[in-house]
């Protein structure tokens, strides 16, 4: 962990953990029933959080904490908020450092949204709208935007992504997500002040629907990409002389990605694209993908097919739309000798080209049916003997700076 992320987190927990315990001390015992009770209402939702990307999730912990600062105030909300995020990160065994962040972050935004609550607030009449219609809209915003802050900003400082980038990324999956829950919290706050108090009660069956709603559809983006990576790596493995190509591919293509300076934004897609960009292999057969001898005409093409049945599997598919031309292209060259379109240069995608040499590295550093490895220097040189015709220059120089770099 670099020293900005470890200044971040002692900050968060400074503020986060004061804000914490001012709370509790605030509490009235005769309330202690009522924190209980949401207490047991609000964990189960908390321990099985909603995995928006394989960094990221969110929990409706949203609902249910703002619910609670508005018929409560800020110091009940933050103390509930408090015991759900100890008890589900105890249970989830995430540590320490995380419960403590998790705690601190919710104290934080939580105290914020109670402040602008009460500023936009009519004070003398309890919540009422559309009096108060408002505060609540300022106090909702603020929360998203506070609580998705925090966490973006330790995610970009551990993951070396910047934080426009992680919030770009995930923006839609978030604002579908509050915007969902905006409803349920005003609900839950009118059925409280104009019912019986257990009345809010009925909410927790739509609660509970939305959080599967959510989670089942954040949960197939992931098992899709995870599926799609399987078989990527089952061709990998119909070979033991490219077992693990197309993980090392992709590592290779991060790397390249990095060196040239290319945006988080770019660095994610072309990594993406180089962990299936051998998928389209899983329709040639053993008889032609393991021949030891030299190949047919015929075998040639369907080789080279490849990249477009690749393409034609993975175009469908949302998060895979623009990593599909990368995966089409990997074979393209800057002279136009490539396939299956024979582009040239400036009309290949940069990803194609980082995937290009990453790909003809790795092959040529593993063993083949047909002949043994290459030494690293002997890739090198065959690297450099056809930049600028098989590959292009930049590319080239990048991963062979990187390669030097690891001596």
């Amino acid at each position: 962990m670099t020293w900005k992320a470890k200044l971040y987190l002692f900050v968060i927990y400074l503020v986060g953990l004061s804000i914490a315990f001012y709370a509790f001390s605030k509490l009235d015992k005769n309330i202690l029933l009522i924190v209980i009770l949401w207490v047991i209402i609000a964990t189960p939702f908390e321990i099985k959080p909603i995995q928006v990307s394989t960094d990221w999730h969110y929990t409706l912990s949203f609902a249910i904490h703002l619910s609670l600062l508005i018929i409560y105030g800020s110091w009940i909300a933050i103390t509930v908020a408090a015991f759900v995020t100890s008890i589900a990160d105890l249970l989830g065994k995430k540590g320490p450092v995380k419960l403590i962040f998790n705690v601190s972050q919710f104290s934080i935004t939580l105290y914020l949204t109670g402040t602008v609550y009460n500023l936009f607030k009519n004070r003398d009449i309890p919540f009422l709208l559309p009096d108060d219609l408002l505060a609540f809209i300022c106090a909702s915003l603020i929360y998203v935007v506070i609580n998705t802050l925090l966490v973006a900003v330790i995610v970009a400082l551990t993951s070396n992504r910047s934080v426009f980038y992680l919030l770009k990324r995930d923006a839609r999956m978030v604002v579908m997500f509050f915007l969902s829950l905006v409803p349920i919290s005003m609900l839950m706050v009118i059925l409280y002040k104009e019912h019986h108090p257990l009345t809010m009660l009925l909410i927790i069956p739509p609660l509970a629907f939305t959080h599967t709603s959510f989670r089942n559809y954040a949960s197939l983006k992931i098992e899709t990409r995870k599926t799609l990576e399987i078989l990527a790596d089952f061709v990998d493995c119909r070979d033991r002389y490219t077992a693990e190509h197309s993980k090392r591919v992709a590592q290779y293509a991060n790397l390249i990605s990095e060196e040239m300076n290319l945006s988080d934004s770019d660095k994610e897609l072309i990594e993406l694209a180089g962990r299936v960009h051998d998928l389209g292999k899983i329709t040639i057969s053993d008889s032609i993908l393991l021949k030891s001898g030299k190949l047919t005409g015929e075998e040639k093409k369907i080789v080279q097919s490849h990249p477009e049945v690749a393409y034609k599997i993975l175009r469908p598919l949302q998060m895979y739309k623009r990593g599909s031309i990368i995966i089409r292209d990997h074979h393209e060259r800057c002279d136009g000798k490539g396939y299956p379109r024979g582009l040239k240069d400036k009309s290949i995608h940069i990803g194609a080209k980082i995937i290009a040499v990453a790909d003809a590295y790795d092959a040529m550093t593993s063993d083949r049916p047909y002949r043994k490895a290459m030494t690293k220097e002997e890739a090198i040189a065959e690297l450099e003997a056809n930049s600028g015709t098989q590959f292009d220059p930049g590319v080239v120089k990048a991963f062979i700076n990187i390669l030097k770099k690891r001596d």
